[in-house]
């Protein structure tokens, strides 16, 4: 569903008229990205494991450097893979996420038998075996949970199922009727969404949406780990 269609679903649920402006385009999409966020928090907390706005990042590895700034828009690393380099096929090892305060001695001389690493900010900080760290096109790849990117044009769509895009176009109306003190509009609308209190088992669309995205499991990558010799 496109941003244009969200906007004339929210003015129908308030006004009965999906042609009516009276909430603008300026703060109806204020409000639809408000929501939007909302629902990929939801997401992550009914299942960490899937992924609305999955990124794979790629850089080089740099002689001689540990550290590497990551883009700023991840939310959450998921894993990190270190490339071999050894002659033959290319693979990429799983590495091992670790925090290096509990490394005894100076980091920079530690040189762990599998590949590691450790976040700080938007840093990693890589651990391989081979004492010496050389150039490696693309040797670190990253897996990651990114922020997700507003709506603003008419034709940008939500990345999301189209049975949970719904929770978008009521949350929105539903902040309009609050500003607006339409309390008793409101009240249904909230009812419709986190479940109406005056009746049991009425769980609401939120309800329905951590269900859904808890049963949702992106399959991993398969990556084969194989002992090599290492950058």
């Amino acid at each position: 569903m496109k941003l244009q269609d969200i906007r004339s679903n929210i003015r129908f649920l308030v006004f009965g008229d999906s042609t009516n402006t009276d909430f603008s385009d300026t703060d109806i999409d204020r409000s639809i990205n408000n929501w939007y966020e909302k629902i990929l928090n939801w997401a992550i907390q009914a299942n960490g494991d899937w992924e609305i706005n999955g990124e794979i990042a790629t850089t080089d590895i740099i002689a001689g450097q540990r550290d590497y700034t990551f883009d700023s828009s991840f939310i959450k690393i998921k894993e990190v893979y270190i490339k071999s380099n050894d002659g033959e096929e290319t693979v990429y090892v799983k590495a091992k996420k670790i925090d290096v305060s509990m490394i005894n001695g100076d980091p920079e001389n530690y040189h762990p038998t599998y590949p590691e690493y450790d976040l700080s900010d938007n840093q990693i900080y890589i651990f391989i075996p081979d004492t010496d760290i050389t150039d490696v096109a693309d040797g670190i790849k990253i897996y990651a949970q990114s922020d997700l990117v507003k709506l603003i044009n008419d034709d940008d769509a939500p990345n999301l199922p189209e049975l949970v895009t719904s929770v978008i176009y009521y949350g929105a109306a539903d902040e309009y009727c609050i500003a607006q003190e339409l309390y008793t509009k409101s009240a249904k609308l909230e009812a419709k969404i986190f479940g109406d209190p005056q009746v049991i088992d009425d769980k609401g669309m939120k309800d329905d949406l951590m269900q859904y995205f808890s049963s949702r499991f992106n399959n991993p990558v398969i990556m084969k780990g194989v002992k090599r010799n290492y950058i």
